[in-house]
């Protein structure tokens, strides 16, 4: 027994994906190869990964601070 849609949640501009539309779907290496050259150019880059380094925060709290936003 199939269920039925809900109509309210039935968007006419953007229907759901059929079997023949994941078919004729294209991943963006096909469609934007250049783009995903960039990308890995920039992740390479030493410039970046520098910006992205991890470093150890401690913060101390009293033992009533806690309490204070419950």
């Amino acid at each position: 027994m199939k269920i039925k849609p809900n109509p309210e949640l039935i968007d006419e501009e953007n229907p759901e994906w059929t079997e023949t539309m994941f078919a004729q779907a294209k991943n963006a290496k096909e469609l934007f190869p250049h783009l995903i050259k960039q990308t890995k150019k920039m992740e390479s880059n030493s410039l970046i990964k520098k910006f992205y380094i991890k470093s150890k925060c401690y913060i101390k709290l009293n033992s009533i601070s806690p309490l204070h936003y419950i």
